[in-house]
């Protein structure tokens, strides 16, 4: 059994993985709309893309979101993730889009092969002119309930995407704040509907727009006073994000609110000890990703939200 492949650049900026995930339920015959409704969800963006913070150190939050959604929508889905760390809008424009824009193209001269969902990732760099990238491993595990399998978007639809996740924002913040300018965050609003026109023109236009919240504030790295200044800067370019989804208009486009502590706990069913954020409880040791449980909460939610606008959208 072949495990997914991820590509790198050499420094390990970049992520992207194209998968389906493939529900098996015991005792249950199989719906044989499944296959016939499957679903194609694309997330790009900053390092929170590739799955930096997580233990494995992949699309944490592709995977997962992928893997509520079958549940939720009762159909197989595919995802690819393509991100880079540190990527502002301007850097989504110039690397990411691009990076998604060929993958799409060339995808239609790859091989589908069949992976168990719990086989590790194998991640390969192009550090050695890319020599590492044809090696890859075999795994097994009869225990696993779950199939993952690459496949080909291209194949699958005309349509490349029926929902695209942009996760953004943190990195403008950043920039904005060290050089000085943090009352031109209309700029982010601009850019941010021409970096949507670009990614629509490779996923298609009818492709849902889904611009999650930043969960900046469960991240315990920044002291006070200067955490609050951070928080402020974020929940603009958070209320800027939700100005361009409202836009777009209900349907084609979803924003969706930066989770509290506590929805993120009753995401994965944490029990609430009281108090404020415990350390290491969301985040990973750099105190500001989110780690694997971080992930899997955020994912969960992202998901729910998602489901029902697609669910919403079907029926109209």
């Amino acid at each position: 059994m072949m495990r997914p492949r991820v590509d790198d650049d050499d420094d390990d900026d970049d992520d992207e993985m194209t998968m389906t995930m493939k529900k098996k339920k015991k005792k249950k015959k199989k719906d044989p709309r499944r296959t016939e409704d499957r679903k194609r969800v694309v997330i790009l963006g900053d390092s929170l893309a590739t799955g930096v913070g997580c233990t494995t150190n992949t699309p944490a939050l592709a995977r997962i979101v992928a893997e509520r959604l079958a549940d939720l929508l009762s159909v197989e889905i595919e995802w690819i993730a393509v991100g880079k760390k540190g990527a502002a809008l301007s850097d989504i424009s110039s690397c990411v889009i691009p990076e998604l824009r060929e993958k799409v193209k060339t995808s239609s001269s790859s091989s589908s092969i069949s992976n168990r969902r719990r086989s590790r990732n194998n991640s390969t760099s192009n550090n050695n002119n890319n020599n590492n990238n044809n090696n890859r491993s075999k795994e097994e595990n009869d225990d696993d309930e779950e199939d993952v399998k690459n496949v080909l978007l291209e194949q699958a639809s005309p349509r490349q995407a029926d929902a695209v996740i942009i996760l953004c924002g943190i990195n403008d913040v950043k920039t904005c704040f060290l050089q000085g300018k943090i009352f031109f965050r209309e700029n982010f609003e601009n850019e941010l509907e021409n970096v949507i026109k670009e990614i629509k023109a490779v996923v298609g236009s009818d492709a849902l727009v889904v611009l999650p919240g930043n969960p900046l504030h469960i991240a315990p790295l920044f002291p006070n006073p200067l955490r609050e200044v951070i928080l402020k800067l974020n929940d603009c370019w958070d209320g800027q994000k939700e100005k361009v989804a409202k836009k777009l208009g209900k349907g084609k486009a979803l924003f969706i609110n930066s989770p509290t502590l506590q929805a993120l706990r009753d995401a994965v069913r944490m029990n609430d000890t009281g108090g404020g954020i415990r350390e290491g409880e969301f985040t990973a040791r750099d105190g500001v990703h989110p780690n694997d449980m971080g992930y899997k909460a955020w994912a969960h939610i992202i998901a729910e939200e998602v489901a029902k606008v697609l669910k919403d959208n079907n029926e109209v």
